[in-house]
């Protein structure tokens, strides 16, 4: 089985979303509305995520932070997009 490890970098500022600046946090989120994975741990300041498709095992993480006006970031995972 092939094993995938997806890193979602970005900034949790809200004023940044829609950046460049937060496109692996963009990537997280869609990968979560397709994959529907299943959240292992929140460790060493990330969200872990695992999903699995034919012949493949998804690992995605997601720091979790502060933003740059000090509020808490939060995964992507737990967010709905509208």
């Amino acid at each position: 089985m092939q094993r995938l490890l997806v890193i979602g970098l970005g900034n949790v500022d809200p004023a940044l979303s829609a950046t460049r600046h937060n496109a692996g946090r963009r990537l997280t989120g869609a990968l979560a509305r397709l994959l529907r994975p299943t959240r292992l741990a929140d460790t060493a300041g990330c969200a872990l995520f695992r999903a699995t498709t034919p012949g493949r095992e998804w690992l995605i993480a997601e720091p979790l932070g502060a933003g740059l006006d000090g509020s808490r970031g939060d995964s992507a995972f737990m967010v709905p997009e509208t």
